[in-house]
């Protein structure tokens, strides 16, 4: 809520009202927050950082989270992160990436690495609820 929001409510006697009502929403990531995943890339798989939403080594992210992935490469060639829709620029070997992913839609969406442009190596599935 609002800084100014919050502080005329107060004055109005209305913020006793308004306060039960939010420990009634459902579990989402906090708003205006970047979270920070790290991922590692090599030439057979891809690691995503567990965090507290990991279910059975699948990322799963409340809708409304922003995540950060601070992407490593450990493979022997120049790769490309590729999560939903959004694709790094080529990742050289031992080097360093990143993509911003605001996932605003509930949904089961895939992520793999990319050389030259064409899929290859490993894939998986992060789950938005």
């Amino acid at each position: 809520m609002p800084r100014v929001l919050a502080v005329a409510l107060a004055t109005t006697g209305l913020l006793l009202t308004v306060a039960p009502l939010a420990g009634a929403r459902s579990q989402t990531t906090t708003p205006g927050v970047v979270y920070t995943i790290k991922v590692t890339l090599t030439d057979s798989s891809i690691t995503i950082q567990k965090d507290r939403f990991s279910q059975h080594g699948v990322p799963y992210y409340p809708r409304g989270g922003v995540i950060h992935y601070a992407i490593v490469n450990r493979g022997k060639r120049p790769y490309r992160f590729k999560v939903w829709d959004e694709v790094t620029a080529p990742i050289k070997p031992g080097g360093h990436g990143s993509v911003l992913v605001n996932w605003n839609y509930r949904g089961v969406f895939d992520y793999s690495t990319l050389y030259q442009g064409k899929p290859v190596g490993p894939k998986g599935r992060i789950v938005i609820f």
